[in-house]
């Protein structure tokens, strides 16, 4: 297609906001580390938090130091540290994590792989654990609309999707 050049390998960045969970955070940063797919640049963004979630970053840096971390000032929540998350990102893939979740090894190069121009995002299923009791959930549909989504987001805030996209809406 003239004009288009096809990305061998694009840069995906991850956005991790946080807030007071320092204890769980590492096992979030191990798992974007972990991945199969090499490309990637991790952002931590701190939603002011007040127990020692710097310290817990900085002792992750000293082990990859292409980690970026973000401090907010003040408290803004979730949805404004993703947003700040992303306009510090390079990568032409946005994709996020929540600080208390987990990726599995090949989640980010099978995104990747399954990301289309035609696609607002992709997305999968994903292994919900509470209790020590597990929950596969798998949804049956392969692709979802807006108007399937209005009422009840049925797919979450960790999907892959292309960083001009999402800083056009």
């Amino acid at each position: 297609i003239e004009g288009w050049v096809m990305v061998q390998n694009p840069l995906v960045s991850v956005i991790i906001p946080t807030h007071n969970r320092s204890k769980l955070l590492k096992r979030a940063v191990d798992s974007v580390i972990g991945q199969d797919y090499a490309n990637i640049e991790i952002i931590i963004i701190d939603d002011h938090s007040v127990d020692n979630t710097v310290c817990v970053v900085n002792e992750i840096q000293r082990q990859t130091p292409s980690l970026r971390f973000f401090q907010l000032q003040e408290k803004y929540g979730a949805n404004a540290a993703r947003n700040y998350g992303i306009s510090c990102a390079s990568g032409i893939y946005i994709c996020g994590l929540d600080d208390d979740d987990e990726f599995h090894p090949e989640r980010v190069s099978r995104l990747v792989e399954a990301c289309r121009d035609d696609y607002a995002f992709v997305f999968s299923g994903y292994l919900h654990i509470q209790n020590n009791r597990s929950t596969t959930i798998i949804h049956k549909q392969k692709y979802f609309y807006l108007d399937d989504i209005l009422g009840i987001n049925l797919i979450g805030n960790q999907v892959l999707a292309m960083r001009e996209k999402i800083v056009a809406v």
